[in-house]
This record gives structure tokens, C-alpha cells and sequence, in this order.
């Protein structure tokens, strides 16, 4: 049987073309999981298996629940106190950035940057698109919203599932001769064991870098070691919810809520987080954008302003379609002395919520303006403000997306042009192509994927 390392390296030049492939590589199968928040029914592409949009494929005999790719996730990879950082990871992200194979709109705030200090505290917030429509979890910070320590991990009956704070999920399949043992498809996503206590079974997601992150029975993570033995302790009370965070050298955050007997109207997730360096405050509740015919209730889980020591930002939700999806973002500056707030972001939304537009400023700016059409599968045509074009071919490869071919101008937030990805049987990236203008390889590196 012909790899899919060298099926790939045989697609013909200029461009890989979708329709003369047919990936079907049988690995690992995935476990169904119908509780697990945030992600939907499968795609006809069964989970850890490969195939590229617009070939033939399996037919969609998935159950329910069944784990297709997961859509959310870092862009590039970035990594973080409770998320892998992914070190296959290529830059999958355009303008500020939407994700070029799947369409979520996908952030990272920083509201309080690491402190000092291996594992210093941290306050740093992910969005994705992807989760913040009606009916996703609200998480702590409202919907579509995490904190970089909010990585859970679910159980299902042959496997393990990790959802990080970025939104990315991985998949741990139970070794058949030893259960209590978890691993990926990937070796570089490390390994997960289970142990019965007296507390119930517990978890310990072990990272190939070292660090190793723990979870109680609930799937909640109480704990974040460090290969030097430093550590950062979670706090939970009997629901689940998280109190405080400390890290290894004794500074802690401490979140605060409203109480079942506050009779404050509206979210009852985080109000504010006290800090080292001061209090930051979370506001919820968006306006209804004009046309929309939505449930105010929804509304009120949208996180819409951050209040910090040195400053704020309000986040916006127009889109009358989907009135939950983030659409821009505006911070509080100093003009001729007096405060006022400037829009530095905005995005937009096709008709199925896939993000097709990022501009750095207000609507109508072409400032890094950025606009993405996937209109033919396993294809999307990024046009950058002055028309310049960029085409990204993509597939799913071992359950995963992955980037297969960039050509053209490149854009603003991409990644590098005119290469083409090689990957094994795993889907790990083990090698590129450099091409020139006419897609010809001109130059080739390969990879250790240990």
C-alpha cells in the first residue's frame, strides 16, 4: 500500500489537485462521546482517518457523536501553561487570524501577562468562534471564551479526550493490554494515565517536554508540574468551579462570582480575578445587533468588557445572523488627553458563521484587510487588500486538519508561501517543499519525528 508520505510527494505540480486523491488510511478508531461540549455531529470523514475534500470517502456510518476534526484551536500553535504548543504545528491562520481550513475566528487576549518565574501566574484568554454559538458551554468567562488554565479532560469507553484551553482536542485511545494506559496517534501529544483512588480515577496527561498535568475524576485539572518539580496548584469547589490558581512561588488569583444569593441579574460566571498586580473585572450581557430576533438570555453570556489596572477593551457581537460571533474588538486609549475607545479589529462571517473577513480597525478600513472564500472544498482563496491572492489547499489526515500546499502573494497572519507539506501515516509533518512561482520544487528538508 502506497504511504501517504509518497502519495503526497507524487501529486502532480503546479498544484495539488483534491480530486485525483484518495486518502483512506485506517489507524486508531476514535471513541463517541455525545456529551462532550462544543463539538457537533461527524463529518463523512470517520475520525483518524484521512481523506481529502471532494475524493470519495467511507460511507458516514459514524454514530452520533462520533469525533470528527476538531475545529477550534491556536492558529499556530502557541502553546500555554495547560496546551500542548504543538511542535508539528504549522501556521494555519490569516489576518488576526481566522483559521484557513475551517473558518473559526480565533483570539488570544492577554490580559495579564506571565509573571516572573517558571509556571508564573497568568491571565490569558482564548477565543474561538467555533464554540460561541447558541447552545456551546459558557465556560467561566461566557461563551466561546477560556482561560488558559481551563484544560479538561473526558472519558469515554475506549478513550480519553482533552480539550485545551485553546480550543484544540486531542484523543487518547486506550492501549488494549494495558487500559489504565492512554495514547495518541501523534507521539509528540505525550501520554495519559489513569489511576484508581479512593477519590475515584485519576488522570496524568504527560507532555514529551516533560511537564505533566493532572486531573481529578470530574476531568478537572488540579494540578500543572514542571519538569523541575515547580508547580501550579487549581483550586475547584464541589460543582467544578474554579477558585484560585497558585503558582510556584506563592502568588495566587482568585476568581469571584456572583452567588446563588446575590440577586444581581445576569451571567454568574466570572465578575473579577484578583491578582498580584490588581483587579480585573468581566462584563457580560451584548446588545441584540439590529434585525436580530434572538433570546435575550442567550445574549447574556456574551463576554463584552475587560477592566484592567492599566486599561480596558470592549468586544463587539453584530452580526444579526449569528449574534453570539465575535465581530471586532475596541480599546480604551488616550486621545488629545481625554479617554476614548478606538476599534482596532473587525471580522466577519459567511452564511454557515465560517470567518471570510479580518480588518485591523473599524469596518470599512483596508488596513490588513484580509477575505477568504471557501467555496471549493479543501480549497480557500485568501485575497489580501490589494487583491492579491493566496490559495491554501488543505485535507484531513489521520482525524486531524492539516495544511497541504500554500501558493501565491501570502497575506497578513499567514504562514509562509509557496511550500508544500509531507506527512506520515500519523499525520505528523515529516517534510517540505519549497516551490517556485510555477510550483516547481526547488529545494526539500525533512523532518525528525522521533
Amino acid at each position: 500500500m502506497t504511504s501517504l508520505t509518497t502519495l503526497i510527494t507524487r501529486l502532480p505540480r503546479p498544484a495539488i489537485a483534491p480530486s485525483l486523491l484518495t486518502l483512506v488510511l485506517l489507524l486508531v478508531s476514535a471513541a463517541s462521546h455525545a456529551d462532550l461540549p462544543g463539538f457537533g455531529l461527524p463529518t463523512p470523514c470517520p475520525p483518524n482517518m484521512s481523506c481529502v475534500p471532494g475524493t470519495p470517502t467511507l460511507p458516514p456510518t459514524n454514530p452520533p457523536g462520533t469525533c470528527g476534526p476538531a475545529p477550534g484551536g491556536d492558529t499556530c500553535g502557541g502553546g500555554g501553561p495547560a496546551s500542548g504548543s504543538g511542535a508539528d504545528a504549522l501556521n494555519v491562520g490569516a489576518g488576526n487570524p481566522i483559521n484557513i481550513i475551517n473558518g473559526n475566528k480565533y483570539q488570544r487576549e492577554v490580559d495579564m501577562a506571565p509573571l516572573p518565574g517558571v509556571l508564573g501566574l497568568e491571565i490569558v484568554r482564548h477565543y474561538n468562534s467555533a464554540y460561541s454559538k447558541a447552545g456551546a458551554s459558557t465556560n467561566l468567562l461566557g461563551r466561546g471564551w477560556k482561560l488558559s488554565y481551563e484544560t479538561e479532560l473526558y472519558v469515554t469507553a475506549t478513550a480519553l479526550q482533552v480539550v485545551q484551553a485553546d480550543g484544540a482536542r486531542l484523543i487518547f485511545n486506550r492501549d488494549p493490554r494495558n487500559p489504565s494506559l492512554c495514547a495518541g496517534a501523534n507521539p509528540a501529544d505525550g501520554s495519559i494515565t489513569e489511576t484508581a483512588t479512593a477519590r475515584g480515577k485519576e488522570y496524568v496527561w504527560r507532555w514529551t517536554n516533560g511537564r505533566e498535568l493532572s486531573f481529578n475524576s470530574a476531568g478537572k485539572l488540579v494540578q500543572i508540574l514542571a519538569p523541575g518539580g515547580q508547580f501550579v496548584t487549581l483550586q475547584h469547589d464541589h460543582r467544578g468551579v474554579l477558585l484560585s490558581v497558585t503558582d510556584p512561588q506563592g502568588r495566587s488569583l482568585r476568581l469571584h462570582y456572583l452567588g446563588k444569593d446575590d440577586r444581581t441579574a445576569g451571567f454568574r460566571g466570572v465578575q473579577h480575578i484578583d491578582s498580584p498586580v490588581g483587579r480585573f473585572s468581566y462584563s457580560y450581557g451584548a446588545e441584540a445587533p439590529k434585525g436580530a430576533e434572538v433570546d435575550r438570555t442567550l445574549l447574556a453570556t456574551t463576554l463584552v468588557k475587560v477592566a484592567m489596572p492599566s486599561g480596558a477593551r470592549t468586544y463587539h457581537y453584530e452580526d444579526a445572523r449569528f449574534p453570539t460571533l465575535l465581530t471586532g474588538i475596541s480599546e480604551l486609549t488616550a486621545m488629545a488627553g481625554k479617554p476614548a475607545w478606538e476599534r482596532i479589529g473587525t471580522y466577519g462571517y459567511d452564511v454557515n458563521g465560517k470567518g471570510i473577513l479580518s480588518i485591523r480597525g473599524k469596518a470599512g478600513s483596508q488596513a490588513e484587510a484580509v477575505r477568504l472564500d471557501f467555496a471549493e472544498p479543501g480549497v480557500t482563496t485568501v485575497t489580501d487588500e490589494r487583491g492579491r491572492k493566496t490559495v491554501f489547499r488543505h485535507a484531513v489526515l489521520a482525524g486531524s486538519y492539516r495544511l497541504l500546499e500554500v501558493r501565491g502573494a501570502g497575506c497578513t497572519g499567514c504562514g509562509e508561501t509557496n511550500v508544500r507539506y509531507r506527512y506520515d501515516g500519523a499525520g505528523r509533518h515529516v517534510g517540505t517543499t519549497m516551490l517556485d512561482e510555477a510550483g516547481l520544487p526547488i529545494a526539500s528538508s525533512d523532518l525528525t519525528t522521533g
